[in-house]
């Protein structure tokens, strides 16, 4: 078998031992040996494993050479180094690789029965906490909505009070910096850059 060895720390991480990613990849390394695999590439990068798949680059080019036949597994040394959301990874990850990765600190292992047992727990489990995430924010919305309350941004209306607004422009004319004028009106520099172009001061 053909692997791809994946490597993820933090920047809380860096340095802990046991975390680096030098360490990682040597375990790695140590598990396809014995396995009898084939390292054909190595990755490293350094994110949060909340980050969405597509921001982490590295991780994304690893599941792709396995979704397009070039790697058979990904070895990483935990599962957290893949994810650590699989609620909102898990279906994106299944879809590109199936139960093709393995992690060597879980004893999870795509290429044997077991293996894929555990994967496909794991999988079900992270359905459910999808499934759970998106009855809740359904009720809550539903329990506005009986409340009377207004639920998100209606079309015609501002998206920011007049007030803001005002604040916004009396600070840009005055000279206040962007960081200034998002920490005196909390709002974001897209808001800010909308109406001082909307008021034609920029």
């Amino acid at each position: 078998m053909k692997a791809i060895i994946y490597a993820r720390v933090s920047t809380e991480e860096q340095g802990k031992e046991g975390y680096s990613l030098d360490a990682q990849i040597e375990a790695c390394r140590q598990y396809c040996k014995m396995k009898g695999w084939e390292v054909v590439k190595e990755y490293k990068e350094v994110g949060s494993g909340k980050e969405k798949l597509e921001k982490r680059q590295q991780l994304m080019k690893a599941l792709d050479l396995i979704q397009n036949g070039i790697a058979d597994i990904l070895v990483v040394w935990k599962l957290d180094r893949i994810s650590r959301k699989w609620s909102s990874h898990g279906v994106k990850i299944k879809e590109k690789i199936g139960y093709n990765f393995a992690a060597i600190m879980d004893s999870v292992d795509g290429s044997t029965a077991s293996g894929r047992f555990i994967i496909d727990i794991i999988f079900r489990i992270a359905e459910w906490e999808s499934e759970q995430i998106g009855e809740r924010v359904s009720l809550g919305l539903k329990k506005a909505k009986e409340a009377g309350k207004q639920i998100g941004w209606k079309r015609g209306q501002p998206r920011i009070p007049q007030w803001k607004k005002e604040k916004i422009i009396e600070l840009y004319k005055s000279g206040a910096t962007y960081a200034e004028i998002r920490e005196k009106v909390n709002v974001g520099n897209g808001t800010i850059t909308r109406t001082l172009r909307h008021a034609g001061l920029i």
